[in-house]
């Protein structure tokens, strides 16, 4: 009906009931869609829209342009909105019935060709309505005209340069525009054309990727990327694209500069979309670049595979990855193996997958396909005229293509092999290993030799091609049964023989010919004979009894053979390097061949005395893995060259010996540090002055260089460090133990004879002993223990049996001391006598050491002196006399010090009366200073023997001296009177006319 009314009446004359008509008509669609469920009805009602849209386009309604560019106004909209029903029928009727009008009314296509732009406009800035008005303007632009279409692409290409939303939106309309129109290179017309308009399009673009905008940037990059990836599709536009992008003949870069150079600094931007979207680029490049790559644009994706955002690295890996697979390049496959399969240890589980999968794809499959397709006849494919190594090498690199030979060379560097072995490993454990490659690269091993042997060249000079033995070997891991045995046993042979013989030596010992090649050979069968035999490692299992059983007997007499050589060299070297690279190697032997190497630990420890410290950290810390994993044990010597690591002087390796026996060792062998406590001392001190202690085994330069000898304070403050730590590891019945243990065999065996305390290192043993004795190590731990048991019973309170089980441990441990005090004081006065006798200067360490345990032990003590009076007297005799002299002594030096500083008071003195009078002032002055020193001595002893005293009686009067029977001296004129007494008659008569020494109580 309203069709009909249309064609009735004529709107012309009321504009605004044909804009209000057109307005709701554009309307109804999309009420349609919410009030119609079923598409039958809405299809009609669209019918419906369109025919009374169409007939409003009829110059009786007005002026048609006006008309029509209303209409496409009213369904704009429409077409912007997300994908409907309503959106399909809007475009359809704007590319349909408004085309078709078009081409009968000029008014309706100019409409038809502002439209797009008019869309441009309009368009949203968010990113998904962005792409559907994208996607919009490309229906309309799709059915217009080419002249039209040139047009609007010269509309866009000024819209890049205009606002940023204009700017992106322009990224993404030429994007499309390359990818939709027709021949945007001109490489489909007949006749040549100069400037075709892809051309402008791909510049706008470029320069887009420069854009201060980062969001343009990595949206004109990533446009780019879709872009050559498309159009390289045909061979016809890569020429053209090259010159466009400023790459010349094989991908090399024109002087003004082109895409190289963008990509560089792309591919390091600050943002990291753009990083993203440069690195997709590349791989889109990689086919356009003809394999020849820009080596900073390499390093640049080398670098991005350790990027910290995981997209990029993801994004890199396949940019490196898509140039390894499409080029063997050595440039490309050198980068490659350094970037990618270290991300086998990537913190993302993604990402090690995809390094595993890209491996065996690149790598593993690719050695698959070459060494399958070797050539099974022998011989050489080259003339033998003028024959060279590296015309074998070529030669080589024909018969094996896609760059193997280089790829299997890039998998030995140093950098690379550790990274290798982690990827060979996680492939073998999830059994994604294939035989194939086993035998492929045993028939790559194969026929170098075949051809290397066809041009009559001499075996042992002949080395397998790089890598491909160490391939072998961590494949052959999971692939026992895919390696020949004959194989592997006709190479140890080749190689046995040949290095037995001596043909492979150092370039050092040659001494003609090319040097660099035979370090590399000689480098290379050392090399290949440790691959073999880690390869025959891995196959063994797999042997038959027979032939498993002759090589392990050929390769344990080699191991053994190499360990003896291997420490005489240790020995021998003076380069701290050699030294540290064999103890490492020996510390590997002794975890792979425990038995054989064991008796060589003790040479293996002397390098804890190595006077470098690397070495010496080095050592200590292989054996120290060694012993915590239990290939060595805390036996022989090794404990007591440990202790040397105490003392050392690095800090580094001091702090860890303290950790090892403070933590590690105090938890696994408890009972070590008293065991060897004893043996210790003699070890530190060199001495050989007991009957039971001589140490045969040990060489007299090895005795020396594992003690720390010597009777200076430093010397005695090193030992005394290594004692003090060995005592804090022991519990307190251990330190009871070792008290009797020190005693017993170092005091008494002194008293016996049987340690020669005339030997300086006798001497020294014994000292130790006393300051041990005497340290307060060897009784805190008992005294807190006794504290600890006693607060512990407090707090139970009522537990009877907890408070029980305390009380008898108490009561054990003072048995013990007790008994232990008793035993020892007897030895202390035994071995008192001998060392006066001896006029020794131990006898002051003695004194002392007895001095500490009267005070420490006084109840043990007490005991013990209650039940023999005679004993007491002695010992307060003994204890008053060095005291005193100690006091004497002490106070004598004070006064040689006081004299020494009097010198140096009065250097301007004349040589008058003045002179004299300052002498006779300075005699004076020492005659006082001599009687206060006498009386400082007698003071001090007084003060110091009333103090033990009262702490030993507990406070009880202490008899005078004059009720103490007195040593008998004999008289002066006994003998005659010719006969020499050792005192004099005064000092004699001067001791027994001595006041009772009384306590404090009596006085």
């Amino acid at each position: 009906m309203l069709v009909s009314v249309l064609g009735l009446i004529h709107l012309d004359r009321f504009p605004d009931s044909l804009k209000s008509l057109i307005q709701t008509v554009g309307e109804i669609p999309l009420m349609a869609m919410e009030k119609f469920g079923n598409l039958g009805s809405f299809n009609r009602l669209m019918h419906l829209c369109s025919r009374v849209l169409s007939e409003v386009l009829r110059s009786e309604h007005g002026e048609i342009a006006n008309i029509a560019a209303e209409v496409l106004k009213a369904l704009s909209p429409l077409i912007l909105m997300v994908k409907s029903q309503a959106r399909s029928f809007a475009l359809g009727f704007v590319t349909d019935t408004m085309i078709e009008l078009g081409n009968e009314s000029d008014g309706v296509k100019k409409a038809v060709v502002s439209f797009p732009r008019y869309l441009a406009q309009k368009a949203p800035e968010k990113a998904e309505p962005r792409a559907l008005a994208v996607d919009s303007i490309m229906e309309v632009v799709k059915v217009m005209e080419f002249d039209d279409q040139m047009g609007y692409i010269e509309y866009v290409v000024k819209m890049t340069q205009g606002k940023a939303n204009f700017r992106l939106l322009g990224v993404d309309l030429i994007a499309m525009m390359l990818m939709s129109l027709t021949d945007p290179l001109g490489v489909d017309s007949d006749v040549e054309v100069r400037d075709p308009w892809g051309t402008r399009c791909l510049e706008a673009l470029i320069l887009r990727c420069s854009d201060l905008s980062a969001g343009i940037r990595a949206r004109a990059l990533s446009s780019l990327a879709q872009v050559v990836g498309f159009l390289s599709g045909d061979d016809r536009n890569k020429g053209i694209l090259k010159e466009v992008m400023g790459l010349g003949e094989g991908g090399k870069e024109r002087p003004e500069g082109g895409m190289n150079d963008l990509l560089r600094k792309r591919c390091t931007d600050e943002k990291a979309a753009v990083r993203k979207a440069a690195l997709l680029l590349v791989t889109k490049l990689t086919a356009l670049l003809g394999g020849s790559f820009d080596g900073v644009v390499l390093k640049t994706m080398g670098m991005a595979c350790s990027d910290p955002l995981v997209s990029i690295r993801k994004a890199a890996i396949s940019a490196l990855s898509e140039a390894f697979r499409t080029f063997s390049d050595e440039s490309v496959t050198t980068e490659w193996l350094h970037s990618v399969p270290r991300l086998i240890t990537d913190n993302e589980s993604s990402i090690q997958e995809e390094c595993e999968n890209l491996f065996l794809e690149l790598v593993l499959d690719r050695v698959s396909r070459a060494g399958s397709a070797c050539p099974t006849k022998k011989g050489s494919i080259l003339p033998d005229s003028n024959l060279t190594t590296k015309s074998l090498e070529r030669e080589m690199e024909l018969l094996f293509p896609e760059g193997v030979l280089g790829l299997l060379q890039g998998i030995c560097d140093g950098e690379v092999t550790s990274w290798v072995k982690k990827i060979c490993t996680s492939l073998g454990t999830k059994r994604r290993l294939k035989p194939k490659i086993a035998s492929a690269l045993q028939n790559i091993i194969r026929t170098s030799e075949s051809l290397w042997l066809s041009h009559s060249m001499p075996i042992e000079k002949w080395t397998a091609p790089a890598g491909a033995w160490f391939l072998l070997s961590e494949v052959s891991a999971y692939l026992s049964k895919a390696v020949d045995w004959e194989f592997l046993h006709h190479h140890w042979q080749l190689l046995d023989k040949h290095g037995a013989e001596g043909e492979f030596q150092s370039p050092l010992r040659q001494g003609n010919g090319d040097e660099e090649r035979i370090e590399s050979k000689s480098v290379a069968w050392a090399g290949d004979r440790v691959f073999l035999l880690q390869t025959i490692s891995n196959v063994s299992v797999e042997l038959p009894a027979e032939p498993a059983a002759d090589l392990a007997h050929n390769l344990l007499k080699r191991v053994e053979k190499f360990s003896m050589h291997s420490t005489e060299e240790l020995e021998k070297s003076d380069c701290a390097a050699l030294r540290n690279n064999l103890v490492v190697m020996m510390a590997d032997f002794c975890v792979r061949y425990t038995a054989l190497v064991d008796c060589y630990i003790a040479k293996i420890t002397k390098c804890l005395r190595d006077p470098c410290e690397l070495v010496r950290r080095q050592t200590f810390i292989l054996l120290s893995r060694l012993l915590q994993r239990d290939y060595v044990k805390w036996r022989g010597v090794l404990f007591l060259r440990f202790l040397l690591c105490l003392v050392d002087e690095s800090e580094k390796i001091r702090q860890l010996a303290d950790f090892l026996f403070g933590n590690i060792l105090k938890a696994k062998a408890p009972l070590l540090a008293y065991n060897s406590f004893v043996e210790a001392i003699y070890v530190l001190n060199d001495c050989h002055a007991h009957n039971g202690h001589n140490n045969s085994m040990n060489s007299q330069t090895e005795s020396q260089l594992f003690s720390i000898r010597g009777n200076d304070d430093r010397s005695r403050s090193k030992r005394m460090s290594v004692y003090v730590c060995l005592l804090k590891q022991m519990a307190p019945e251990h330190l009871l133990a070792t008290f009797a243990k020190l005693c017993a065999e170092i005091l008494a065996a002194a008293s016996d004879g049987m340690l020669n305390i005339d030997d300086i290192t006798g001497q020294s043993v014994l000292q130790d002993a006393f300051q041990i004795l005497a340290c307060k190590e060897i009784r805190a731990s008992s005294n807190r223990g006794s504290a600890s048991e006693t607060a512990d019973v407090e707090e139970e309170g009522g537990d009877s049996s907890a408070s029980a089980a305390a009380a008898k441990g108490r009561a054990i441990t003072q048995a013990v001391r007790k008994g232990l005090i008793q035993n020892t004081i007897p030895i202390f006065i035994e071995l008192k006598r001998l060392l006066e006798s001896k006029n020794s200067p131990l006898t002051g360490s003695l004194m002392e050491c007895m001095r500490v345990l009267l005070k420490d032990y006084k109840n043990e003590i007490d005991d013990m002196l209650v039940a023999d009076k005679q004993l007491q007297k002695e010992l307060i005799y003994d204890m008053q006399k060095y005291e005193s002299a100690k006091a004497r002594t002490t106070a004598a030096e004070a006064v040689a010090t006081m004299q020494n500083q009097s010198g140096y008071q009065s250097p301007c003195l004349s040589k008058g009366a003045s002179g004299t009078h300052a002498k006779n002032k300075l005699s004076h002055k020492l005659q006082s200073n001599s009687k206060v020193a006498s009386a400082m001595a007698d003071a001090a002893a007084k003060a110091t023997a009333r103090s033990v005293l009262r702490e030993v009686n507990k406070g009880a009067m202490t008899p005078p001296l004059n009720s103490i029977s007195m040593p008998k001296l004999k008289s002066n004129q006994a003998g005659g009177s010719s006969a020499q007494n050792d005192r004099p008659l005064d000092v004699l008569e001067s001791l027994r006319r001595r006041q009772s020494f009384n306590s404090d109580d009596e006085n």
